[in-house]
């Protein structure tokens, strides 16, 4: 039973609180670029260690069909059913955070979308702190 509901976390819904049953919406991406796709069902992202958080675990693919299963300091590793998804260098994918606190600090600003659109960028004061 949750009894209580840390305030960082409420405003980002991260993919920690999802898995104590919490059903809001996410807040909070990491937007990733494919970089590489050096087999059939395995790509390599931009986004690693330095870019999402994983003290709470590995952050998760907004499309259930991709699966983030490594970081690594700069990249990700994401794995595929390649008859269901087609990924090539340059495409995009959406990341949850395992942990939205610990992510922010980690990049200088906010990009704040509404309706898939830019509607602003906000800095980041915890960045370096």
């Amino acid at each position: 039973m949750m009894t209580e509901i840390q305030p960082g976390s409420y405003v980002t819904m991260d993919e920690h609180n999802r898995r104590f049953g919490l059903a809001f919406e996410y807040a909070l991406k990491v937007v990733a670029t494919v970089l590489s796709c050096p087999e059939p069902g395995r790509c390599v992202i931009n986004a690693g260690k330095k870019a999402v958080s994983c003290d709470e675990g590995l952050p998760v693919c907004v499309d259930p069909a991709l699966d983030l299963f490594k970081l690594n300091e700069e990249h990700g590793h994401v794995r595929y059913d390649g008859d269901r998804a087609r990924l090539k260098p340059g495409d995009r994918i959406e990341i949850i955070p395992s942990h939205g606190c610990t992510t922010i600090p980690l990049h200088e600003a906010y990009v704040l979308c509404r309706g898939g659109c830019v509607v602003g960028v906000e800095p980041i004061a915890a960045r370096g702190h």
